[in-house]
């Protein structure tokens, strides 16, 4: 499937007479780029060298074994037993739904207090205990992890004590930091930000005609956003003016069922003292969602007068699906009253219950 996918795009390269460079690449300078064949000089540089996983913040005993990524894991010819997974992100309740799907006895270690840090705390919690209970995920909250011996995880709990979590595999899915190597950051005078290199919301760097998209900028790692960030690159080169707006990025948990996110949380706004309602719907009611067994929150977090969606996060199947449209009524700034006099939900689907809450939430018409 990959390789298929590969030599997809690598025809669409061609069919727009894009030439495909293989091989070890350096920006070397200002709009020089050396490779194992030559150089190659531009008035204008992308760069989207990407990230790599994050170091294991432990101590690995001498001679241990069993500290995979999840490259690892998806290459694997056999899986394990038993897994360890170190965070509670994005990337670590991914893999520990798809290691529990496929058999594996999961624990997932997480030194904050709730998986998913950042986005909406109720959703994020309920998803941990759908997690538990329909997969048999076991949590360690607020667990600091010190060590690994290749059988089992050391670390501290939640009130200092000693805690000691077996698994024949330690699966460490911690983040990622922002890939610089082949770029000569001091010799072109590129800017950066916390190992990031730095852009606007244009993508473009402090050194004209180098922009920079995707994980390399720190920016949201996700695959969409680096999609999104070419395409507003690309518009820059061409003077047209179209802004990243990073709040808008969908943020998606490929889980099950999906946690999906867009704008602000209630707990953002409470933070910075901004006043605002929340407005929550089970999917208890949904037709669909009954049938196939599924249950779920949806969530929109509204302006005080309830005219605008500042935000939504939603936990429900195909959550992923939805998002995106929320994102742009957010973006369009589209009131709740146009939207409740325009769309047209089919049913039964799970995104009609988006139209249920939306209703509720005034007149029909």
């Amino acid at each position: 499937a990959i390789s298929a996918l590969r030599s997809d795009l690598e025809s669409l390269l061609s069919a727009s007479g894009v030439e495909l460079i293989r091989g070890e690449a350096r920006l070397v300078q200002p709009g020089v780029v050396e490779h194992e064949g030559g150089r190659v000089r531009a008035s204008f540089v992308v760069v989207a060298t990407g990230s790599r996983p994050a170091p294991p913040p432990l101590e690995i005993a001498p001679g241990a074994q069993g500290v995979w990524g999840s490259r690892e894991v998806l290459s694997a010819e056999e899986l394990p037993g038993r897994c360890v997974v170190l965070g509670g992100g994005v990337q670590g309740l991914e893999m520990a739904a798809f290691l529990s799907a496929m058999g594996s006895e999961v624990s997932v270690v997480e030194i904050a207090d709730e998986v998913l840090p950042g986005e909406d705390r109720d959703l994020a919690g309920a998803l941990r205990a759908e997690m538990e209970r329909g997969l048999g995920v076991r949590f360690y909250l607020r667990t600091k992890a010190s060590s690994w011996d290749g059988t089992k995880l050391r670390g501290v709990g939640p009130g200092g004590e000693s805690v000691e979590v077996p698994g024949d595999k330690l699966v460490v899915l911690i983040g990622r930091k922002p890939c610089l190597d082949g770029i000569e950051v001091g010799k072109v005078g590129l800017g950066t930000c916390g190992g990031a290199l730095a852009v606007d919301g244009r993508m473009r760097t402090n050194v004209p005609g180098h922009y920079a998209v995707g994980d390399v900028t720190g920016q949201p790692m996700l695959a969409h956003a680096a999609m999104r960030g070419s395409l507003i690159a690309a518009a820059d080169v061409l003077g047209e003016e179209v802004d990243l707006d990073l709040r808008l990025v969908p943020r998606c948990v490929y889980t099950f069922p999906e946690l999906a996110s867009c704008g602000l949380t209630g707990e953002e706004l409470e933070r910075r003292g901004i006043p605002h309602r929340v407005e929550v719907l089970s999917l208890s009611s949904n037709g669909r969602a009954v049938a196939e067994g599924e249950s779920g929150l949806l969530k929109l977090v509204l302006s005080r007068d309830g005219g605008r969606i500042l935000g939504a996060s939603l936990l429900a199947p195909f959550a992923s699906e939805m998002i995106g449209f929320v994102s742009g009524w957010i973006r369009a700034g589209v009131g709740l009253d146009e939207l409740r006099r325009s769309l047209f939900f089919p049913h039964p689907t799970v995104s009609e219950s988006m139209g249920d809450l939306l209703f509720r939430l005034g007149r029909v018409v």
